[in-house]
């Protein structure tokens, strides 16, 4: 089940509810259908959300590198040939030679890894490098970490207590990829090395895995492509605030948003909602602007229980931050006034966004910024 936005009524995302709403998206079809000369000109929705569902699927698939915070605890040395500054630069750089993490003689390593959603992990390899001695490399158990930091067993990498005939030495397990068990998927986890012999170091981690809500997300969507008559902004705009709450890091986050403000633009043209904030001058400065949001409804139906947000860079502050729309019937706009309190030496990033309910259905639209004329649509 989802909540939009913070919206009170829950609406799920399994196919039962596109089957149900196949009505109401080819009411919508019709009367938010644009003239044939502008329709010519445009992606046809469904090749819109086919492309953004497997932009969603890239965005899924775990990477080390990015998307895992790494804690190392234990008496250890970091060797390498260049300094590192994290211990995460060691584990997935993807470097075999000249740098490992070797361990005081009968000391354990602690590794926790954190990833910024939940995960489902397929695969985790430990590798190792240099001088061999007996007993080899240990069991190493992998717990994961709950909310109250309790742990709980749920595999071990097996022993390595013959010589490999080369290096690097690989311990590795698998986890079964059991996608209906939402129990296999973690925020963090800790492997724990008992010891290792003194001249044996972990030169590289590696992990496979995949984001298990974000794939979800991208079925759906998927799905949705596949049936162009099911296509409605209520479906859409669960896909979108679906996808703008995943926590995504580095280039994954710029995909995120350009996905979320491709489909938010889609929702209003299927709708008729569109919001626009327009912002008189720049805000480069401490000075108060007066700013002034425009909610234009071009449809049919009413746009009931409408809240507008402004999300504000810290230290900002904005007179009021959310206003309520009761109800804005169809071809009628609002302007609500609206007073930005900008910081000094602060990011100058403003956004705003609308939810409410539109044609019985939950709806979720992002604002166009407008400064001295120009607009640009941000999550």
């Amino acid at each position: 089940m989802l909540e939009i936005a913070g919206h009170k009524g829950l609406v799920g995302l399994g196919l039962a509810l596109v089957c149900c709403l196949s009505a109401a998206a080819a009411d919508l079809a019709q009367e938010a259908q644009p003239s044939d000369a502008a329709q010519s000109q445009q992606p046809a929705p469904a090749d819109i959300i086919a492309e953004i569902s497997r932009e969603m699927a890239k965005m899924a698939r775990l990477d080390p590198a990015a998307d895992i915070a790494c804690d190392i605890k234990g008496s250890a040395r970091y060797l390498s040939d260049e300094p590192l500054d994290r211990p995460q630069q060691l584990l997935f750089d993807k470097v075999l030679t000249g740098q490992g993490i070797f361990l005081e003689p009968g000391e354990p390593l602690i590794i926790t890894l954190e990833f910024p959603t939940r995960h489902r992990i397929q695969c985790i390899q430990l590798l190792y490098a240099g001088q061999w001695q007996d007993p080899g490399v240990p069991e190493v158990a992998i717990a994961a970490i709950g909310k109250a930091g309790t742990a709980t067993e749920v595999g071990r990498l097996p022993a390595i207590s013959q010589q490999p005939a080369r290096e690097p030495f690989i311990q590795q397990v698998n986890f079964a990829d059991d996608t209906e068990s939402a129990g296999q998927e973690w925020r963090r986890l800790s492997l724990a090395i008992p010891q290792l012999p003194t001249g044996l170091g972990l030169v590289e981690m590696r992990v496979i895995g995949y984001d298990a809500g974000l794939r979800r997300i991208a079925g759906t969507a998927h799905q949705i492509a596949q049936q162009p008559e099911n296509i409605s902004p209520g479906m859409l705009s669960q896909i979108a605030a679906s996808l703008r709450a995943r926590r995504l890091r580095g280039d994954k986050q710029a995909s995120q948003t350009k996905a979320v403000a491709r489909l938010s633009a889609l929702i209003s043209r299927l709708s008729g909602i569109s919001v626009e904030l327009s912002v008189p001058k720049a805000l480069d400065s401490d000075q108060s602007v007066a700013a002034q949001l425009n909610i234009h409804n071009e449809s049919q139906h009413i746009l009931e229980q409408a809240v507008v947000r402004l999300r504000l860079p810290p230290g900002w502050r904005a007179a009021p931050a959310r206003l309520v729309i009761e109800q804005l019937p169809g071809g009628e706009s609002i302007l609500l006034p609206v007073t930005v309190y900008p910081a000094a030496g602060s990011d100058r990033e403003l956004s705003a966004y609308l939810y409410g309910a539109y044609n019985g259905q939950p709806l979720f639209v992002l604002a166009v910024i407008s400064t001295d004329g120009s607009g640009e649509q941000t999550p």
